[in-house]
This record gives structure tokens, sequence and C-alpha cells, in this order.
């Protein structure tokens, strides 16, 4: 999630041979994800949209584009691919059936974060999004 993190990450994960298939990096830096598609084109990706602590114009933008989905999911679609990203990581609280119909229908796949509520991940599942990221894994069954 650090700016300049991408070479180093995927060297350590070289260094201790992990097989890239069972290794996921998400960034809510394009450029790191491009980066580490360079390096390592096995290692899947995902952009996290957006999980900045900086409220610059970027953040207001990306959270007015998931508040609007039907007018934004062309830029939606734009920022996740001009990533080179694998999956759109997105907090829990703003998939609906709606959206996660939007995001399907323009290819992208979907991973939801931070999901810890047994309930809420069976909702999710339900939706047919194609991860979950959580504390608690063993609520996934």
């Amino acid at each position: 999630k650090v700016k300049g993190g991408a070479q180093i990450i995927v060297q350590t994960l070289r260094d201790y041979k992990v097989d890239f298939e069972n290794v996921m990096i998400s960034s809510n830096h394009p450029s790191e994800l491009k980066e580490v598609e360079r390096l390592e084109p096995e290692i899947t990706t995902a952009l996290i949209f957006r999980a900045t602590n900086a409220f610059n114009i970027w953040f207001i933008l990306d959270f007015l584009a998931i508040l609007f989905l039907p007018v934004t999911k062309y830029y939606i679609s734009w920022v996740v691919k001009n990533a080179h990203a694998d999956y759109l990581s997105i907090n829990h609280h703003f998939l609906s059936e709606k959206r996660v119909n939007c995001f399907k229908k323009r290819g992208i796949k979907i991973c939801a974060w931070t999901v810890n509520n047994k309930k809420k991940i069976e909702y999710l599942k339900n939706l047919g999004i194609d991860g979950i990221i959580t504390n608690y894994p063993d609520r996934i069954t």
C-alpha cells in the first residue's frame, strides 16, 4: 500500500520462493500494481478503491463514483483497467446487488473488505462477489 514498495515486495516473495499463484497484492496506487505486473505477471493484483487517508481530489471522485454508480461505471472501469488490476477491492458497505451486477457486466471481479460479520459474509457470497477479505477466515465456509 506504500508507494515504491512493489519491487521490494516482489523480491521478498521471490527470496522466500512463494508460489505466485497463491498471492494477491492489493494497493490503492495504480502505479504500484502496474509495477507488480511488470515484475511478475503471474501475481494477482487488486486495486483498493479507495483506502486513503489523504483527503484529496481522487478520494472525492472515488467516493462520488460509488455513490452515483449508474453514471460513473465507466470511470470505475477505466480506473481498474488503467491499473491493470485483476480485481476491484472495495469496502463491503458500498456493495449491493445492483452495484455488484453493474461491476460484473463490465467484466470487473470484486473483492470486498473487511467483512467480519457472518451474516454479511453470506449476503456478499449470495451476491456472487469473487473474494472476501476478513479477519476470521473460518466464517467464510
